[in-house]
């Protein structure tokens, strides 16, 4: 299982990103940044938490320097 930075890994599944909401906002430190995609459904976490949201089509594009 891959270690997160300083901290443990806790994978879960859910059905739907809104439904995995209520568990992140709970099972992580306030003042944590959260690394999300532009899934609306992430929105809600910026409430309590700073967020990096990525742009998946601009990571498609990349291919590297050069």
């Amino acid at each position: 299982m891959p270690a997160s930075r300083d901290g443990r890994t806790l994978p879960q599944v859910y059905s739907t990103e809104e439904a995995a909401v209520p568990a992140i906002s709970q099972r992580i430190d306030k003042g944590t940044v959260v690394h999300a995609d532009e899934s609306p459904a992430w929105n809600k976490l910026h409430a309590r938490f700073a967020m990096q949201r990525i742009n998946h089509q601009d990571g498609y594009r990349y291919h590297g320097a050069g």
